[in-house]
């Protein structure tokens, strides 16, 4: 079990959020391997105060104009030097397993794309189980899927044209879309 994860987080105007999002990836009991944040704010980040920061292969992008979730996921999986990427917004944050319960199902399927269930920050309760990706539920309702409980392949998110920011608030949906149109792997996990 030793995967080189690439973890980007993409932000705008959240800072306190943003360094809530940065330390639950600190905290992971398995390490990615390198952490990119995207910044789509108006104002350069100082996150100087973060410990730890440093250990990681870490770098904030800073760019010109906000490029929104879908843009700012691309760029940070254009600038990734890792085979897989897990996403995670600037307003979310993940359970100290999550990097390993991810891991384990790599080792394990070999995924193209994992799903992770939906938890509730505040409560900690189920928010939604996903049980199944066909494109019926997908088209009429929202599954589950947001920037935040997806790991993907560079290579299958580069074959199906990365996520489509015009598409906003549904390039989520739309990725999964194109995955599953393309037969690319997909496994649906409780992490």
């Amino acid at each position: 079990m030793s995967h080189q994860i690439t973890v980007i987080i993409t932000t705008f105007n959240r800072e306190i959020e943003l360094k809530k999002a940065i330390r639950s990836v600190l905290d992971q009991t398995y390490k990615a391997d390198e952490i990119l944040v995207v910044n789509n704010g108006e104002k350069k980040l100082d996150l100087s105060e973060i410990k730890d920061l440093n250990k990681f292969n870490f770098k904030i992008i800073n760019c010109e104009k906000n490029l929104h979730a879908a843009g700012g996921r691309n760029i940070g999986a254009n600038t990734a030097t890792n085979y897989y990427l897990a996403f995670l917004d600037d307003d979310d944050y993940w359970e100290k397993n999550y990097l390993k319960k991810v891991s384990e199902v790599i080792d394990k399927a070999k995924p193209d794309l994992i799903v992770s269930t939906l938890y509730d920050m505040k409560t900690n309760n189920l928010y939604k189980r996903i049980n199944d990706l066909n494109l019926t539920q997908i088209y009429l309702y929202n599954p589950g899927i947001n920037g935040s409980n997806i790991v993907i392949t560079k290579i299958a998110l580069n074959e199906v044209g990365g996520f489509k920011n015009f598409l906003f608030p549904s390039e989520d949906k739309s990725l999964l879309i194109d995955l599953i149109l393309n037969k690319k792997k997909i496994v649906i996990t409780d992490s």
